[in-house]
């Protein structure tokens, strides 16, 4: 069997994961840029004709709106934004999602700043001194979490988040970007 990569020349891994969310369907993106998700956004608005995605005021908002997409089509409701914000804010639309078992994917980072992750950066979620759990905050209402350092993890992490939030009972998924997973290329010999 002949092994094809799907991408033999490497790419800016947000366009990658934009190009995992399209392979599967999705077809909106709810949320406000902050963190380091503002380079998925970037890959997102290269795409409007194949993805649309919705600016919102507020991150409740978005969450809301991609539970609601979910539930109604049976394909995953994103909502994207900086991790803490998704959390905290995010709370309704993704509680909704976990009790009405409606598929979604959270996609945020960790809002990490390496190599400074010992020096109690603000707003940090990489679970480092001074700074918050991302992982630990996001599995009480999540049914599973995939994080990703690097930039092809980050593709494969999307992948199965999208894999998870329709396996068994469907529910909400996290993906949790760190700041080199998205500042890199996926694909080709990276």
């Amino acid at each position: 069997m002949t092994y094809s990569p799907l991408y033999p020349t490497a790419v800016p891994t947000p366009d990658a994961i934009v190009d995992v969310l399209i392979a599967a369907g999705i077809r909106f993106v709810f949320g406000i840029s902050g963190g380091h998700t503002g380079r998925i956004f970037g890959a997102l608005e290269k795409r409007q004709d194949e993805i649309r995605t919705i600016l919102v005021r507020e991150e409740s908002l978005g969450a809301i709106m991609a539970e609601t997409v979910g539930r109604m089509t049976g394909i995953p409701g994103v909502v994207l934004g900086q991790g803490p914000w998704i959390l905290g804010n995010g709370m309704v639309g993704t509680i909704e999602a976990h009790l009405s078992s409606s598929p979604m994917i959270l996609m945020t980072d960790f809002t990490d700043t390496p190599p400074f992750s010992l020096h109690g950066p603000y707003q940090s979620g990489t679970g480092d001194y001074g700074g918050w759990d991302a992982r630990q905050a996001f599995r009480g209402v999540t049914k599973e979490i995939f994080t990703a350092d690097e930039p092809n993890p980050a593709v494969l992490a999307t992948q199965l988040a999208v894999k998870h939030a329709l396996a068994g009972e469907p529910g909400p998924v996290a993906v949790i970007y760190g700041a080199r997973a998205l500042q890199g290329m996926a694909g080709g010999n990276a």
